[in-house]
């Protein structure tokens, strides 16, 4: 089952949890929806390093969503989580190709600097994230 992975500060988390309802909901219970600050969804190992264990879902992820709400706050752990999400399908697909996808819910004017070649999704459009819904429902190849 295709995995998508929500990364995002803290204190987006209600923001991050409607994203996840909204998946969950959406695809009938056919994609796994991890979100750090969901307790329930969360699956993380007590007692284990929470940086590995982070890891891991990001090697199990198909998509990874990064809610970027302000340009001016510390994006530093959730640039963490991109890089690594990338360098483990680098490392294993040997190619970018139809690997890892990484999603930009772009709440301001601009994306991370790393991520502004992407085509984000611009949640102040409603085409935009007509646009995404679209292709997370009906595209056989976005996972």
């Amino acid at each position: 089952m295709p995995m998508i992975f929500i990364s995002h500060r803290h204190r987006d988390r209600e923001i991050a949890a409607e994203i996840s309802s909204f998946i969950q909901r959406s695809t009938g219970g056919r994609v796994n929806v991890f979100c750090s600050s969901d307790g329930k969804s969360c699956g993380l190992s007590v007692g284990r390093i929470i940086n590995q264990e982070i890891a891991k879902k990001l090697h199990e992820c198909s998509v990874l969503i990064l809610i970027h709400t302000r340009s001016d706050d510390d994006w530093t752990y959730c640039m963490w989580e991109c890089g690594v999400a990338f360098d483990i399908n680098r490392v294993l697909d040997g190619d970018q190709s139809g690997a890892l996808k990484i999603v930009v819910f772009q709440f301001t004017s601009s994306a991370p600097r790393p991520l502004q070649e992407l085509v984000n999704v611009d949640v102040r459009s409603v085409d935009s994230v007509a646009q995404f819904v679209r292709q997370l429902l009906t595209d056989t190849e976005f996972f």
